[in-house]
């Protein structure tokens, strides 16, 4: 068999369908879901120990191990990203933010960051808007942030995803040219809550999902062009 490609991942369940044809392993750390973007370094640690664990019973591609996940899943693919850059290929976060005070990556990574612009649990801006305990910026830091840490270009190549006359229109600006071949590329949904492009919102209170995009396609096909270099 093949080596597989590994994916961290945290309430994903239909990548398992996408996964399938492809011989890919998708990994939900236990405990991922009790995970606190601020918490203490034995987190990351743990997710190492948690590769290594893998490793030791699964032929993984260690070229093309990945993260993604959503609100404080999403959180927890920027810390990755930057503590465990020499073994993370790309992140995938949805409605999570950079949520460290420093990001000290050793190697570029590739990032796909996909946010609605009406999202009230995790704002588009944060303005102020997160505890005063936690240091959480707002999405278009986060992403100039990682632009800067990648040597990507500092202006996007914008383009708009969704058909003409959707009720909800997704705009894609991808920051080309990075170190290694990285790059970081936004996707931005008008009218979009707390949710995941896709998938129906399980509870009202998130707001309304981008039924007219395919989060898990836009992300699976970024991972597969950005393998670690």
């Amino acid at each position: 068999m093949p080596p597989c490609q590994l994916i961290l991942l945290r309430q994903l369940q239909s990548f398992v369908r996408l996964a399938q044809p492809n011989h890919q392993r998708l990994n939900t750390p236990p405990g991922i879901r009790q995970y606190r973007a601020g918490s203490q370094l034995v987190e990351l640690l743990l997710r190492r120990g948690q590769l290594d664990d893998l490793s030791g019973v699964l032929t993984v591609d260690t070229q093309r191990v990945y993260a993604c996940g959503m609100s404080n899943g999403g959180m927890m693919c920027y810390r990755l990203a930057s503590e465990l850059s020499d073994r993370i290929a790309a992140i995938a976060p949805v409605a999570g933010t950079v949520a460290i005070e420093e990001s000290h990556p050793t190697r570029p990574v590739s990032v796909i960051h996909l946010h609605g612009l009406n999202d009230t649990i995790v704002p588009y801006e944060q303005k102020g808007k997160a505890p005063p305990f936690m240091k959480i910026l707002g999405v278009e830091d986060s992403i100039r942030t990682w632009v800067k840490l990648n040597g990507c270009h500092e202006f996007p190549n914008t383009e708009t995803i969704s058909a003409d006359g959707d009720e909800m229109t997704v705009t894609r600006k991808t920051y080309p040219a990075g170190n290694e071949g990285s790059e970081v590329v936004l996707i931005a949904i008008d009218k979009g809550g707390h949710t995941w492009p896709g998938q129906k919102p399980p509870v009202g209170f998130i707001s309304r999902s981008a039924m007219n995009i395919s989060a898990n396609d836009l992300i699976w096909d970024f991972f597969q062009k950005h393998p670690m270099k």
